[in-house]
């Protein structure tokens, strides 16, 4: 016979949650180096430090990368702002003191999407030709914590998370401004946390983590210079000049045709402003579909190179107008033209520096979320009626059979949405249910599918969640889709209310066995609402 204890009171959990712990905020900004096969330059870190969730301190510093700074459109900065600057030489000790641990207390490493940061800043240590690195503290990040706790954004970015939580930047792209607003969403997850029951920073940090555990092992550094045989995106000064030609919205042929040359050296240096140059043209839908049909080209000419970074940087301009250019019957002849091409070439290496520029900021590579963006298009296009008639639970064996199965998943969970919505929890679980029986392992389904194998709250029901989730990371293949990593939470989760239920987890506060609802008290987000 189970009991179970009283929940905790929201600002006890909080208390207990900061209990101990000192997090360190970083954020970096960094500049290309324009030599052959050479590593971003880091050329301004900002630092905040928290304690009991009040901010203690703050710290930020410009830095001399001893190269030209090719990228201004990014962060603002120039060689004029740097000049007089120290180097990283001159400040890598006071970054280690920040990370140093005092007295006993447990100092994490927080980011939002860390991963550039911290691969960054250990090439900056590489470059100091000494066997040393930053502390060796768990990083935890901010985009991982916000899935992990069940906050759902359409994106991983900074300034979509923020506003989600009512927080705003002032100056985006400083690496101060951007480290005191991580800072403001980290509070207010683990305020979330808390209003939640949970009580143990250890369990958000190993829900938050990247890599293993820590910033050392946890992240590769890509090798030595020379190790690296293909070329590196640098991205020269003549061709930023060519993204100062936007399009109007009355643009004629010759118009279009020079933003389309403009395009084609984008994708191949994976230029990283092809995809706000592309994002422009949404502004006006005419604009959009009249260079839709040049994005498509150069898709099939970065296919034809079989150059991953290339095939993801075009697929990522493309898919900025896709929703707006494409009805459903073409959206399913674009997505069966490019997808055996896209899927024999792959994703890019992120560790390498030849990959396409969403990689190299630590977001998924579009080579893995395109048909997602072709999925909603073909949604889009058709009214409700029209869409569910075109496509029900029947449909997944059939496109599963000719090739179309990310397609097929992402269909049904924007189906699977709509319904759970419209509080059809039968028909969520029915779609959810059919392409878990159909083997579509889209991760959004199966996290719904985990839930409701696990709905009964039982010990034999939760494994039985579990198993659910270990059979369907069987088929990740490595894919970057931020869903994977919610559907590895939600494994987690399910795990973790388990083992409560056998008495295997002891309250880590008060040593006591502790016991939790069969189902967390949480507030659904919507994660996608079609228009």
């Amino acid at each position: 016979m189970s009991s179970s204890l009283a929940p905790v009171d929201p600002a006890q959990a909080l208390s207990r949650l900061w209990s101990g712990v000192r997090v360190v905020v970083v954020d970096t900004e960094t500049c290309p180096d324009p030599a052959k096969h050479a590593k971003d330059h880091v050329i301004s870190i900002g630092a905040v430090t928290l304690q009991r969730g009040v901010t203690t301190g703050s710290w930020a510093t410009l830095l001399d990368p001893g190269v030209p700074i090719t990228n201004t459109r990014h962060h603002n900065l120039t060689d004029n702002h740097v000049a007089g600057a120290p180097t990283f030489a001159e400040v890598a000790d006071h970054l280690d003191g920040l990370l140093a641990s005092d007295s006993g207390e447990v100092v994490v490493f927080v980011g939002h999407n860390p991963g550039f940061d911290v691969t960054r800043l250990g090439w900056e240590y590489h470059r100091l030709h000494i066997k040393r690195n930053l502390p060796d503290v768990p990083v935890v990040d901010t985009s991982r914590l916000a899935r992990f706790l069940g906050v759902s954004t359409p994106d991983k970015s900074l300034a979509t998370l923020a506003g989600t939580l009512g927080i705003g930047n002032p100056n985006p792209h400083d690496a101060l401004s951007d480290a005191l607003t991580t800072a403001a969403v980290l509070t207010k997850l683990v305020e979330t946390a808390a209003g939640q029951g949970l009580t143990d920073m250890a369990a958000l940090v190993e829900g938050a983590k990247i890599g293993d555990r820590s910033v050392t092992p946890g992240v590769q550094v890509p090798p030595h210079p020379g190790d690296i045989t293909e070329a590196v995106a640098v991205v020269p000064m003549e061709h930023l000049a060519s993204h100062t030609h936007v399009l109007s919205p009355r643009a004629g042929k010759h118009q279009i045709a020079r933003w389309l040359e403009g395009a084609g050296p984008c994708v191949e240096l994976r230029c990283p402003h092809l995809h706000d140059k592309a994002k422009l043209t949404t502004e006006h839908p005419s604009t959009a579909r009249a260079v839709a049909p040049g994005l498509t080209r150069l898709v099939a000419t970065a296919i034809a190179t079989g150059q991953p970074g290339q095939v993801a940087t075009a697929l990522d301009a493309l898919c900025c107008v896709l929703p707006l250019t494409l009805s459903a019957d073409r959206a399913l002849a674009l997505y069966d033209r490019f997808a055996a091409g896209v899927a024999k070439i792959g994703r890019c290496d992120p560790t390498r520096l030849d990959a396409c520029p969403a990689c190299r900021s630590g977001l998924a590579c579009p080579v893995d979320t395109w048909h997602q963006v072709v999925a909603l298009a073909y949604a889009s296009a058709l009214t409700t009626a029209a869409w569910r008639a075109r496509f029900t639970s029947t449909s997944l064996p059939a496109w599963a059979t000719a090739g179309r199965a990310p397609l097929a998943g992402y269909v049904a969970w924007l189906a699977a949405e709509q319904w759970s919505d419209a509080g059809d929890t039968g028909s969520t679980n029915e779609v959810a249910a059919a392409a878990w029986a159909d083997r579509v392992y889209e991760p959004r389904l199966i996290e719904l599918h985990a839930e409701a194998t696990a709905a009964v709250g039982t010990s034999a029901a939760l494994l039985r969640g579990v198993k659910v989730c270990d059979r369907a990371f069987k088929h990740q293949h490595g894919s970057t889709d931020g869903a994977w990593e919610a559907l590895g939470a939600k494994r987690r989760q399910l795990s973790s209310r388990r083992a409560v239920l056998l008495g295997e987890i002891k309250d880590q506060t008060t040593g006591t066995r502790r016991h939790e609802p069969a189902t967390p008290h949480r507030q659904h987000v919507k994660r996608f609402a079609l228009q």
